[in-house]
């Protein structure tokens, strides 16, 4: 009977070998490649469980992965742009550098480290797509409220590496044309970089998001990752008008991810880090038309709400808002320091500013935010 029982289980590892081999593989390369992800019918692949991977597939998925985070790093992250960036230890800023510059990777000792973890959360994108196409759980996977699959597997995301793969997971099942169950999704979202992608306060607050990525594997990447970062908030903001409870998750999020970077910006003279959120005001007030928009839309989700409820809303609403008034006050901050004085930080800031007005924008901001909050501007 235990040779029996063995040879079940012999089998079983010889075709999640060849399940990982002939499906996962391929799956990777759809992946981090311009693939959009399609339904297929495969077989769930047991996680962390190092038998069903071979040798070879393990070190082809990690040729894979480590080419399809700097692709997404130049494509993605505009890795081939130049850009100025603060450097500790200098005073000046470093101009016209571009990520893909092994300069860069050199000075700071950066490197793309990678756990097991990335593999473990690729196989988990590959079972999303399995369920999603009608297979079943396997054993072992259960969705109960004590151990809820993929839920039970923890990562920590102590790699840049890991981050950046989980990152990248989340964003194709999102462009994905088909919808994956909830858990899924919920697993995906709960990443530092995905966090502040989505302005999710939710499951972790935003001065603990903030600091893993101003750590220093993470922090050389930031000036590169704004035009990303402002693109899935314009995703964002455009996806949660449907819902009131969404909208507001957002603007509370927002909010919150903006009073912590202004912090950073002030306590350790860090405005580079502000210019995201310049980008994304310019985007949102970018259309005359814009706060008629908003207002037309608030006003059909609060339909039927208390007055005392509405106003509530509107507070957290222009407590967001607000930050694009200040963002400009800033930029007067660092403007009446003398040029011989401003750190490289601020000069970043002011340069950047001065290259494409932000005035117009921030009085726009100025009176929304007043509108909001019942001021008279």
């Amino acid at each position: 009977m235990a040779g029996k029982g063995s040879g079940k289980q012999t089998d079983r590892v010889k075709r999640d070998q060849e399940n990982a081999a002939f499906r996962l593989l391929p799956f990777a390369v759809d992946v981090f490649g311009r693939q959009t992800l399609r339904l297929k019918r495969a077989e769930f692949l047991p996680v962390r469980h190092p038998k069903s991977l071979t040798l070879e597939v393990v070190e082809a998925l990690e040729h894979v992965i480590q080419r399809g985070v700097l692709a997404f790093l130049c494509r993605q992250g505009g890795g081939w742009r130049q850009r100025a960036r603060v450097v500790p230890g200098r005073e000046d800023p470093q101009r016209d550098v571009r990520l893909i510059d092994p300069k860069i990777w050199k000075d700071q000792g950066l490197k793309l480290s990678f756990s097991a973890q990335s593999i473990d959360a690729l196989i988990i994108a590959y079972n999303t797509v399995c369920e999603t196409a009608g297979q079943q759980l396997p054993a072992g996977a259960h969705r109960t409220k004590k151990d809820k699959y993929p839920k039970s597997i923890k990562m920590d995301f102590a790699t840049n590496g890991d981050i950046l793969v989980h990152h990248i997971l989340w964003m194709k099942l999102l462009e994905a044309p088909f919808e994956p169950n909830k858990a899924y999704t919920e697993y995906f979202q709960k990443n530092p970089l995905t966090m502040l992608a989505r302005g999710d306060t939710k499951t972790s607050s935003a001065s603990k998001v903030i600091a893993r990525l101003l750590e220093p594997d993470m922090e050389p990447l930031m000036p590169w990752f704004g035009p990303h970062l402002v693109k899935c908030w314009e995703r964002e903001e455009s996806s949660c008008w449907s819902k009131l409870e969404q909208i507001d998750r957002l603007h509370v999020g927002m909010g919150s991810y903006g009073a912590e970077f202004l912090r950073i910006a002030r306590e350790e003279e860090r405005r580079d880090l502000l210019l995201p959120f310049v980008s994304l005001f310019k985007a949102l007030f970018l259309s005359p038309k814009s706060e008629d928009q908003w207002e037309s839309k608030f006003q059909r989700l609060v339909h039927g709400k208390k007055i005392s409820e509405r106003d509530e809303y509107r507070r957290r609403w222009a407590k967001y808002i607000r930050l694009g008034w200040t963002l400009h006050e800033e930029y007067g901050e660092a403007r009446s320091v003398h040029p011989i004085d401003r750190e490289a930080a601020d000069q970043i800031y002011m340069e950047s500013i001065e290259a494409d007005p932000y005035e117009e924008t921030a009085w726009r901001a100025r009176a929304f935010a007043n509108q909001l909050d019942a001021v008279i501007s």
